[in-house]
């Protein structure tokens, strides 16, 4: 009886250590991006930005290919792309406000291997009196 339930006992523990295991949080993206500013003031630049995050423990890459695209919400058409590799140093590109310089509502969105990479970033002007 006593081995019995030190079997049970073992197999519990072996169990709850499994699914602590499973349920460990992810490790970090290997690419970082650099989040412009949500709401810029009309004729501020939007800046975008990648850089390659290297693990030591891991065998990745040391180069990341990354593809950003400026998206204008009210027409659906891409106005800017920028195909770009990350590196260890931190690159950064530099927009005009909106499609054509107009101040529209913009998303930024990028893409790792042809899918989206993290959430799309969306981006409303304000005038610079607000």
């Amino acid at each position: 009886m006593a081995r019995k339930l030190q079997r049970i006992g073992t197999t519990t523990l072996l169990g709850t250590l499994a699914v602590l295991a499973a349920s460990a949080p992810a490790v970090s993206a290997d690419i970082l991006i650099s989040s412009p500013d949500p709401s810029p003031v009309c004729g501020d630049t939007i800046e975008v930005g990648i850089w390659y995050r290297d693990f030591p423990t891991k065998q990745t890459k040391r180069q990341r290919r990354i593809v950003i695209k400026a998206i204008d919400e009210r027409t659906g058409k891409v106005w800017w792309t920028k195909r770009a590799t990350a590196t260890k140093k931190w690159r950064h590109w530099y927009l005009p406000s909106g499609r054509a310089g107009r101040c529209g509502p913009t998303t930024i969105a990028y893409y790792k291997g042809g899918k989206l990479y993290g959430k799309p970033i969306k981006i409303r002007f304000r005038s610079e009196g607000v």
